[in-house]
């Protein structure tokens, strides 16, 4: 684990004592008792004193926490006083280190979370730091309550942020960062709209567009894929009043792969048309062209409208042997074949597998003329050529005895065809 931010070389204190500090606060800040009680695995719904007593002003505890100085006047630390609280509290974080790499107990945790709730004394920039340290720790422990507390103060943070302030988009980007160590997505999404909005305030489009790819790409991570598509269909239109070809490309790429997670076949199949017509628009992106048609084949398929798949896998068919696409080629006929044979069109099926097998021979696979073999003999015995079958698979054998490889299952099937009367 890394070493904390905010540290001096102080002595750390042995276990037994940090443990029984961490107890002795919790008994006094009984709002913190639940940390001490609880199993584990903090799934429970947030309570609502749990969350009082953690967003509550640590100046204000009673009794007063024991890195504290006491006052006699309820009164903000003076810069000498912050100056040495800042380095007990750098102690404690080094402290941490140690005792964190036992593993999670109640009472790391709340070691963690009172490390964390001082530190709002030294500034927003120190706390934001330290918020972002205790949740990736939290996370690593599957602490869900505690990330709960820590999302909690977050919120009011957010909340609290001076718009006016030279530091304030500075704080806003570390704020989004650690809501996302902390698995809040909606916060994260905000803040970075918030950023997005900055830069578009300020007429910069580069990082207006680059907030909106983030935002994307949170929504990805999270499986949010409706919500990333229409990102990228955003970041569409943002890149069309000034066209970027390469950017237009990845955003469509982008697009069509979130609407097929989100099994919006028919939206990504809209796009991979525009992705054609893009492709279409510069020679160097012909090549490029068959895999995408093969792609919405596919979709074609997945919805049912076969004869549109059919039709889509002809026509990637004929690009790819133009283009010389041999493997591609072998692929696309393997589908349509497939295709057919779910609709029993047999003889198209057999008429494909002896196209197959023309175009391994024009590779000079080898292994793919075996293959072939192998489904012609398959489909001769489905529509009763036996005869056929038999020499479809001595061939195979052949090819096999060539590779080493499958030889004893082609035998098998010449050996079963032969006693077959």
């Amino acid at each position: 684990m890394k070493r904390l931010r905010y540290r001096r070389p102080y002595p750390p204190a042995s276990e037994a004592r940090l443990v029984s500090l961490v107890t002795a606060v919790a008994l006094i800040l009984p709002g913190f008792l639940w940390l001490l009680q609880a199993p584990l695995t903090l799934a429970q719904a947030l309570s609502p004193g749990v969350k009082d007593s953690f967003l509550a002003d640590p100046l204000r505890d009673t009794p007063r926490d024991p890195l504290l100085p006491d006052l006699l006047l309820s009164r903000p630390l003076s810069p000498l006083e912050q100056r040495a609280f800042g380095e007990a509290l750098d102690r404690l974080a080094d402290q941490l280190v140690g005792l964190s790499a036992g593993g999670r107990t109640a009472a790391t945790v709340q070691l963690w979370l009172r490390w964390l709730r001082l530190s709002r004394l030294l500034g927003t920039d120190r706390e934001i730091g330290a918020m972002e340290q205790a949740a990736r720790q939290m996370r690593d422990w599957n602490a869900t309550e505690p990330l709960q507390v820590i999302s909690a103060r977050l919120a009011v943070m957010v909340a609290d942020l001076d718009s006016t302030d030279r530091r304030y988009a500075a704080r806003v980007e570390n704020l989004a960062r650690t809501a996302m160590v902390m698995g809040n997505l909606e916060a994260a999404v905000d803040l970075r709209r918030t950023l997005a909005t900055l830069a578009l305030n300020r007429d910069d489009r580069p990082g207006y567009q680059a907030q909106l790819e983030t935002i994307a790409g949170l929504y990805e991570e999270w499986f949010d894929f409706q919500k990333a598509a229409d990102l990228y269909a955003e970041l569409l239109r943002l890149v069309a009043t000034n066209p970027n070809r390469a950017d237009q490309t990845r955003f469509l790429q982008r697009r069509i792969d979130n609407l097929e997670q989100a099994q919006d076949l028919t939206a990504a199949i809209a796009a991979q048309q525009q992705l054609i017509t893009l492709y279409r628009q510069e020679e160097a992106s012909w090549p490029l062209i068959t895999a995408v048609q093969t792609a919405m084949a596919k979709n074609y398929e997945r919805l049912g409208s076969l004869s549109l798949a059919s039709r889509q896998y002809q026509t990637a068919y004929t690009n790819a042997i133009t283009a010389q696409q041999l493997d591609l080629a072998a692929t696309i006929l393997r589908d349509l074949a497939a295709l057919y044979q779910r609709l029993e069109r047999w003889s198209d099926v057999l008429y494909l597998e002896q196209q197959l097998l023309q175009v391994a021979r024009s590779a000079n696979s080898t292994y793919g003329q075996m293959e072939s073999f192998d489904r012609l003999g398959q489909v001769y015995e489905h529509t009763g050529d036996l005869g056929l079958a038999l020499q479809s698979y001595r061939q195979g054998l052949a090819l096999a005895n060539v590779l080493a490889l499958r030889q004893d299952y082609f035998q098998t099937q010449i050996n079963r065809l032969q006693r077959s009367p």
